[in-house]
């Protein structure tokens, strides 16, 4: 329990964008290492599409774990980032891999946005919007065929999401806004009761 008129700490508050755009970055970079050895192993048993719709949709789904504060909301993520990967494998069933990529790029938006990060509902939905569009037009752009194709398309995507922890404020998540209401309304009452007693 915090002692009277302390405030949040840092630690308290979770990561800020200073520490969550490193590691963003560093998945990124980690994503587009794994895509070269996946996309030769699997692509002559799965075919190139299948392979790299996979790995896509497997790192969609482990992505918000990076925006998460501690590792009980980073479970969490992981966990609905699975149910998320689990409707895309249903989409690739139904309309083939695209709807699949869509389906979990949506899936890990609304899970950073709705779950882990503190915005306003307008400001999310084009924060997230914005990010999507262009990493997309990244991909098609990076993306082609051979090994290098995935790995340049996934890097590319990752490395213009990882810009979400620069737009706005600081990564917080939606548990501070009521933390600092409660610390502000008792540091408030506090303040009467000292004032009612020493009067």
């Amino acid at each position: 329990m915090r002692a009277t008129g302390d405030r949040p700490t840092d630690h308290d508050r979770g990561p800020d964008a200073r520490s969550v755009f490193p590691r963003a970055l560093a998945f990124a970079v980690v994503t587009a290492l794994v895509a070269v050895p996946w996309q030769l192993l699997a692509a002559p048993r799965l075919g190139s599409t299948t392979a790299g719709w996979i790995l896509a949709v497997v790192a969609l789904a482990v992505y918000p774990a990076v925006f998460a504060r501690g590792r009980r909301r980073a479970v969490l993520a992981l966990v609905a980032g699975g149910a998320s990967a689990g409707t895309a494998v249903l989409a690739a069933g139904l309309a083939g891999g695209v709807a699949a990529l869509v389906t979990a790029a949506v899936g890990a938006a609304l899970i950073r946005s709705a779950f882990l990060v503190r915005r306003s509902p307008l400001r999310a939905v084009a924060v997230e919007t914005t990010l999507l569009v262009v990493g997309a037009l990244v991909v098609r752009w990076l993306g082609g065929g051979g090994p290098f194709g995935p790995a340049l398309a996934l890097w590319g995507f990752f490395l213009v999401q990882s810009a979400f922890a620069l737009l706005g404020d600081g990564v917080t998540e939606q548990e501070d806004l009521a933390e600092d209401a409660y610390e502000r309304s008792r540091r408030h009452l506090l303040d009467l009761l000292t004032e009612d007693g020493s009067g």
